[in-house]
């Protein structure tokens, strides 16, 4: 089971990209953290900082202990 939650997690990560929504609003999730990039100069996982003027919404919930053990 973990090795499949993994795979999901990896899958993810390959398939989101932190780039505006149709609406030009920037979406932030768990597999965007993972990635980087959600706003100029950050890397991937935690923390994020929002770095430019914009627009954001999180779109899913953000799970700080998931960086240390991702299950």
């Amino acid at each position: 089971m973990r090795r499949f939650n993994l795979f999901l997690l990896a899958f993810c990560c390959l398939t989101t990209r932190a780039v505006p929504a149709v609406d030009g609003v920037i979406e932030i999730n768990q597999a965007s953290v993972f990635i980087g990039g959600v706003s100029p100069g950050n890397n991937p996982g935690f923390s994020v900082s929002l770095t430019v003027a914009g627009s954001y919404r999180l779109t899913g919930n953000l799970d700080v202990s998931a960086e240390a053990s991702p299950e």
